[in-house]
């Protein structure tokens, strides 16, 4: 395994496979108790508005073939006054993908009882970028150990 695809802790995410059972057992492995991911086949409003989501996990693979990087300017945020109240991390982890859109949904979810140690790691990375909060992800062992359990 090269250099580049290692983070700082130096162990990868493991593919999960894209199932709500296996999202589900992962949020318990969190330390949440008390929700269920479910799949849906369409978000129209009929199919979704008797459930109360907290928030839709889109997944598919996206591979576009070209480097984005520059799209934005290397090192420039986009500074969104609306985004700021927002608790929004970037992935820097390969294959990070489904603990970083259980984190982006429930740490933004009032009156959802993310546990001891997600609740704290959210108030120690309140002020940082997106940027920096993907690193910190990606360097809490609760989130690595609990993807990494769920592998085949």
């Amino acid at each position: 395994m090269d250099e580049l695809s290692l983070d700082l802790v130096g162990e990868p995410f493991a593919v999960v496979e894209s199932d709500p059972g296996v999202f589900t057992t992962l949020i318990r492995r969190l330390g949440i108790q008390g929700l269920e991911v479910i799949e849906l086949y369409s978000v129209e409003p009929y199919e979704t508005d008797h459930l109360n989501p907290y928030g839709l996990i889109f997944c598919y693979l996206c591979d576009t073939g070209e480097d984005t990087t520059d799209d934005f300017g290397a090192n420039e945020e986009l500074d969104d006054p609306d985004a700021r109240p927002v608790w929004f991390a970037n992935q820097l982890s390969d294959d990070a993908c489904a603990s970083q859109a259980i984190l982006n949904i429930l740490l933004n979810c009032k009156g959802v009882d993310v546990g001891p140690v997600l609740r704290e790691f959210a108030v120690d990375t309140a002020d940082m970028s997106p940027v920096m909060r993907g690193l910190a992800i990606s360097n809490l062992p609760l989130i690595r150990q609990a993807q990494n359990s769920l592998a085949r």
